[in-house]
């Protein structure tokens, strides 16, 4: 189907001598069934009519009310003679209206390529502003949540497209994270198995030394798992059941929720 059933049409049309003759030999109904037929013609897809169908030949002379077949073919014979219309073995086109159509169909082309043209240019500019939307939201989240939490208060809680991994065992399977702090910071062979044991010497050096049920660890605080507690590679709570890493942006999963971990001491 095409979009836009239409041809050009000029004004003076009745002046010329094809029509003329027409006219001439099948007055004005002549003239009013030409114009049908045209219309007919346009609205083929490749603007032809084939009349050696016999229900197409018989719908022709239905549009153009001729009383029987015989009428129907001395007008298109008519019409032939005057170089009004062309007959191919039964498949009649008009010679003017193909030569309008093309042109009509180049423009069209025209216009429908430069759309898509236009389209994908406006598409890819739009690709173009998402991505950097996209990575200036992920800059900002990266620099919010690096930002050091005061103590007591609750860090922002971002979602994240990164991949979501269940961890092995534990908390955290510490073969997983290397911290690049080590080197800088004291380490400790023995870490506090609960609540009730002091920080030691070593400890007290760093900022995440009060011990916690992971469970205990209110949402948005972070933490310090008892296994890096050394390397003070931090964590967020994000839920009960999921952490973030700081360092390397991933969330995961918790299987243990007792796990000890631990938040920043309060200021003696």
């Amino acid at each position: 189907m095409k979009d836009a059933y239409y041809f050009q049409h000029d004004a003076n049309a009745r002046h010329d001598p094809k029509l003329i003759m027409l006219r001439k030999e099948h007055g004005i109904a002549g003239i009013g069934r030409w114009w049908i037929l045209v219309e007919i013609l346009r609205e083929q897809e490749n603007y032809t009519f084939d009349i050696g169908l016999k229900h197409n030949l018989r719908a022709l002379r239905h549009e153009l009310e001729f009383a029987n077949d015989d009428e129907l073919i001395a007008f298109l014979n008519d019409l032939n003679e005057f170089s009004l219309i062309v007959n191919l073995d039964g498949i009649i086109f008009s010679p003017a209206l193909l030569k309008r159509m093309k042109r009509l169909d180049e423009i069209r082309a025209k216009k429908q390529i430069a759309g898509q043209k236009s389209g994908e240019s406006r598409r890819t500019k739009s690709e173009r502003t998402d991505v950097q939307h996209r990575s200036n939201t992920v800059q900002h989240r990266s620099n919010t949540v690096e930002q050091p939490s005061p103590e007591g208060e609750h860090l922002p809680i971002y979602s994240s497209t990164n991949s979501r991994s269940e961890l092995a065992s534990g908390l955290i399977n510490p073969e997983m994270y290397q911290s690049t702090e080590a080197t800088d910071k004291p380490t400790s062979t023995a870490t506090p198995q609960n609540s009730s044991q002091q920080p030691t010497k070593q400890t007290s050096l760093v900022q995440y030394c009060l011990p916690l049920a992971f469970s205990d660890v209110q949402n948005g605080i972070a933490f310090v798992p008892e296994q890096f507690l050394a390397t003070q590679q931090v964590f967020i709570k994000i839920t009960d059941k999921e952490i973030f890493d700081v360092k390397s942006r991933n969330y995961h999963t918790v299987k243990d929720p007792q796990t000890t971990v631990y938040i920043k001491a309060l200021p003696s």
